[in-house]
């Protein structure tokens, strides 16, 4: 059943939602986390696969943020143009 999915609501962490991050393959789960989620393509067992060293500079600027959507809303602007490298400034 496709449409059975469970929704990933980070409320179900337990911890503050400007403090956290999801990383995820599923586009499913943006409808509730935009702010707090970046989309990666799915791992299939590729040893060659990059994406997540590719955010690596999203990630450090994530670290050093107040709050994780300081970041995310300029990478969100980002994603959508193909750029995840200008945030490491």
């Amino acid at each position: 059943m496709a449409d059975s999915k469970l929704n990933k609501g980070l409320y179900r962490v337990g911890r503050e939602a400007d403090q956290t991050l999801l990383i995820d393959d599923d586009k499913y789960n943006l409808s509730s986390n935009q702010r707090s989620m970046i989309l990666i393509s799915k791992w299939v067992g590729d040893p060659k696969d990059e994406d997540l060293k590719l955010l690596m500079p999203v990630l450090e600027a994530v670290a050093r943020a107040d709050t994780v959507q300081d970041v995310m809303d300029v990478h969100l602007t980002r994603q959508r143009q193909g750029n995840f490298r200008d945030l490491e400034k």
